[in-house]
């Protein structure tokens, strides 16, 4: 069984113009968007 995506458990970075490595807010927010 597979857990829930939550902000402790996934890492979601663009890479492209530049790096940048979400924060968990910023995780949540996406998440919530799904």
């Amino acid at each position: 069984m597979e857990e829930k995506v939550t902000p402790n458990n996934v890492d979601i970075a663009m890479v492209a113009p530049n790096y940048h490595l979400y924060t968990p807010a910023e995780v949540e927010a996406v998440i919530a968007r799904l």
